[in-house]
C-alpha cells in the first residue's frame, strides 16, 4: 500500500486527513481483546472499537465510539 501522507502525520485543519490502527490487549487468561481507532490527524482520536475478534464489520455494524470535543488529545 503506498504512503500517501508522505509520513506526515498532520493536517492543516479539522476533518482532512484521518488515520486509523488496530492492537491487540493480551488478557491474563491468554485471550486477546482487539482495539480499533480513527484519529483526526489534526486534533484527535475520533472513535474507537473494542472486540474479541478482527473480522471486518459490515455497515450497519460500523465501531465507533466518539469522543466529546473536551477529550481532544
Amino acid at each position: 500500500m503506498p504512503d500517501r501522507l508522505g509520513r506526515d502525520g498532520t493536517a492543516p485543519a479539522p476533518n482532512r486527513v484521518y488515520v486509523g490502527d488496530i492492537t491487540y490487549l493480551p488478557l491474563a487468561d491468554g485471550r486477546n481483546l482487539y482495539l480499533a481507532t480513527v484519529i483526526d490527524c489534526h486534533s484527535r482520536l475520533t472513535g474507537w472499537a473494542l472486540a474479541d475478534h478482527t473480522c471486518a464489520p459490515n455497515s450497519s455494524q460500523t465501531p465507533s465510539e466518539p469522543l466529546p470535543p473536551t477529550a481532544a488529545l
